[in-house]
């Protein structure tokens, strides 16, 4: 069974929201494998002294892992002190902050606290 990733992308342009997005697709078709497709998140101007300087299009990348491709795990080796329900490895404040912060929903905001008990 394929398994899917979504990684996201941010293209600017001078011209236009098209160009934008078009940046971006290009930049994720010349390094990632298997891209299927790309959901327009938003899309912003930006703006100096008033006036329209450029847009940004914010876009999520769908690409289809090859087989025996596994999404990468973060591991440390530092022992903690034992916790009831705590991890087998002590994933460190900084990672913990870090998983907490990308967490984009209430899922894998969970999934990140059970992985960094307070």
């Amino acid at each position: 069974m394929p398994v899917a990733r979504v990684t996201e992308l941010s293209g600017t342009s001078e011209q236009s929201f098209e160009d934008a997005i078009n940046q971006a697709i290009n930049r994720a078709t010349s390094t990632l494998r298997n891209v299927e497709g790309a959901h327009v998140k938003d899309m912003n101007v930006l703006i100096e002294n008033g006036n329209i300087t450029g847009y940004k299009a914010n876009l999520e990348i769908v690409f289809v892992l090859d087989e025996g491709d596994q999404p990468a795990r973060l591991e440390l080796e530092t022992p903690h002190k034992a916790r009831a329900g705590a991890p087998d490895k002590d994933p460190g404040p900084l990672l913990c902050l870090l998983a907490f912060l990308v967490s984009e929903n209430n899922f894998t905001r969970k999934l990140a606290d059970q992985a960094c008990p307070v």
